[in-house]
């Protein structure tokens, strides 16, 4: 498949796609395959959205030098966790939670329960961003009702981005922001047109970070938790425009 430089952005590769897949559930296709270059890690990210992951590698050798881009990098696909990596999952988060605190930054109140990170992976709500096998970040992508942002929302379930975390040797390489933008991605593909977050609201830092990815503040206010702390907190939200 290729799209034309000139239409690229309008969403006609994301179109097609979901046109053809289609066509081959109706015509009764168990098995769907696509051939790209291991060197098009752009090409990789957009199939890995609907759901193509690698299972095997061909390799091919021009005269007697195996051809290799030598400043390809690694390649990093977005997908949702298996039962087997909950706990790579969990122990990304409870790193990123010890070494933020011990930055003096301030990204989660108090570290989320393995009882609740459980139960999103149950519905298939948990995601990381791996290198092969190596998990880098993981997110969530939550369907819930508001908790604390009844009076602005009402309580019908919505799509929330939560819990983003970069394991720390891996942070500075713009990784989070690449899972973002493939989350989002993948909520498109959903169908779904909207998506929520509520983060800390000091200095501006993290609602400052979300506004990046096209995420805009409803509301602020303090919120008082079951500790009896209250904090400064934002709602945002974001329309999912995806980029083919």
């Amino acid at each position: 498949m290729f799209v034309d430089e000139k239409y690229r952005g309008f969403g006609v590769g994301t179109s097609l796609m979901q046109r053809s897949l289609e066509w081959l559930d109706e015509a009764g296709a168990t098995t769907k395959s696509v051939v790209v270059l291991f060197e098009n890690a752009e090409a990789l990210n957009f199939y890995a959205r609907f759901g193509f992951h690698p299972r095997n590698v061909s390799l091919s050798q021009k005269g007697l030098a195996i051809q290799q881009d030598p400043e390809s990098g690694p390649r990093f696909i977005l997908r949702e966790l298996t039962t087997d990596e909950v706990d790579s999952g969990y122990d990304v988060y409870l790193k990123t939670f010890d070494w933020l605190n011990k930055k003096g930054f301030r990204q989660w109140l108090v570290p989320l329960p393995r009882v609740v990170y459980e139960h999103r992976q149950a519905r298939g709500q948990n995601f990381g961003l791996f290198n092969d096998d190596t998990l880098a970040v993981i997110l969530s992508l939550v369907r819930e009702r508001p908790s604390h942002w009844k009076e602005k929302l009402g309580e019908e379930e919505l799509w929330w981005l939560s819990t983003l975390a970069t394991l720390p040797n891996f942070r500075g390489k713009k990784l989070g922001e690449k899972a973002v933008t493939e989350a989002l991605s993948m909520l498109h593909i959903k169908g779904v047109d909207e998506v929520y977050l509520d983060c800390v609201d000091e200095d501006d830092f993290l609602p400052s970070y979300y506004q990046k990815f096209g995420f805009r503040v409803l509301a602020r206010k303090n919120i008082t938790y079951p500790s009896g702390h209250a904090f400064p907190m934002v709602l945002m939200k974001v329309s999912c425009i995806h980029k083919p």
